[in-house]
């Protein structure tokens, strides 16, 4: 395994090229691709898998330089979550939660930071946003009990970054949002096995359970709406990189295929040359907003959005979960009554990407409609998340 601590950043280890996660992410990938079935069993990304993402390093591509982190942008990360899940989707889910929430750990204050990596700079963070928890003021914090789902990854983490509303009382009520999030170890937390689903089965997304915890003022933060912003792009890369596979296993399976009962062979039908081209042509166009989308968002702050690159990037998050998803739809549809069985390639990419898909910020209804109201009546705008 790799040595990395604060004073030996990940991206300055001996024999590293200047673009090192792109290989590393091939060696995830292929440790992933032989690990997915036993994921899949597990419902839960496979210990082989997590090793080799912190042996690659790729765990600390975003994690800032103090504590020994690459300090690279999201486009890096999204580069590697595109690898991985043309490999297997669920482990690239894990890696873009796990690795991507170094972004959020940093917008807490240097203490907070210091709680997380300071003793640990390996540790990872998983996430619950939605503010179900009961928040009560306490003495020096607050108290914090309810139930988060949707945590992925949460079985390889140390810690979470949870949504809450400030309670009545709270000095902080009066800032411009009521929503806050708060950062709670996972010692703290009980898993509860929930995680029972049609898809993403191995990023073992199961509900954090907390108890009347403490949970310290400096371990809190009052974020701006992260909708139109870049921080749900490396999930959305993860949703094109399944659409991708779909096609990719699709086309190997009728490469050489005989015909049956007197027609062409399938790989010479122009019917399924039109479908397979179209697909293709959708799920790499997808890619490309995706990465433009990041492209355009290196300048801005999370806080510091401006309107008009929200409306856009919101808007394109609803066209990029579209075309994921009418890629895979059309081949599912296209594989017959072959498709239908758990051994097809192309059966697990489309039930990874519907599951994608239920995510609040790839709806493509309530995105487009969210990018319409943002550009037409801006006045009436109000943040989903």
């Amino acid at each position: 395994m790799l040595a990395t601590s604060p004073l030996d950043p990940v991206s300055a280890l001996p024999g590293r090229c200047d673009n090192w996660w792109l290989d590393a992410a091939s060696e995830m990938a292929q440790v992933a691709a032989a690990q997915a079935e036993q994921s899949e069993t597990d419902r839960r990304i496979a210990l082989p898998i997590i090793a080799k993402m912190k042996e690659t390093g790729l765990h600390r591509l975003v994690q800032p330089a103090a504590f020994g982190g690459a300090d690279r942008p999201i486009s890096a990360l999204i580069d590697a979550v595109e690898i991985v899940a043309r490999k297997y989707g669920s482990a690239a889910w894990v890696l873009a939660v796990l690795a991507g929430h170094s972004l959020d750990v940093r917008e807490f204050s240097a203490e907070a930071q210091d709680d997380v990596w300071g003793h640990d700079p390996d540790a990872l963070a998983c996430s619950s946003y939605t503010p179900v928890g009961q928040v009560e003021l306490a003495d020096g914090g607050y108290r914090l009990s309810g139930d988060y789902p949707f945590a992925s990854g949460c079985e390889h983490a140390q810690w979470a970054v949870l949504g809450g509303m400030r309670p009545q009382g709270d000095p902080a009520l009066s800032s411009p949002s009521p929503v806050f999030r708060l950062l709670a170890p996972l010692a703290d937390a009980t898993i509860i096995d929930d995680w029972h689903t049609l898809g993403l089965r191995g990023t073992g997304s199961k509900t954090l359970r907390f108890n009347n915890i403490f949970v310290p003022q400096h371990r809190t933060y009052t974020p701006g709406s992260i909708e139109g912003t870049a921080d749900p792009l490396t999930l959305m890369m993860a949703m094109v990189g399944m659409a991708q596979a779909a096609v990719d296993a699709f086309a190997e399976s009728l490469r050489g295929k005989p015909g049956t009962r007197g027609r062409v062979p399938p790989a010479e039908s122009e019917l399924t040359q039109m479908l397979v081209g179209q697909s293709y042509a959708e799920v790499e166009a997808a890619a490309v907003l995706v990465k433009d989308a990041a492209r355009r968002a290196l300048d801005h702050s999370k806080t510091a959005f401006p309107l008009e690159l929200r409306a856009r990037v919101r808007g394109m998050s609803g066209l990029i979960a579209r075309l994921a998803t009418q890629a895979t739809d059309r081949l599912q549809i296209t594989s017959g009554g072959h498709g239908i069985y758990d051994r097809s390639a192309v059966q697990r990419r489309f039930c990874d990407v519907h599951a994608a898909a239920q995510h609040v910020s790839f709806n493509p209804e309530m995105a487009f409609r969210q990018s319409g109201v943002m550009r037409m009546a801006p006045q009436n705008y109000r943040p989903m998340m």
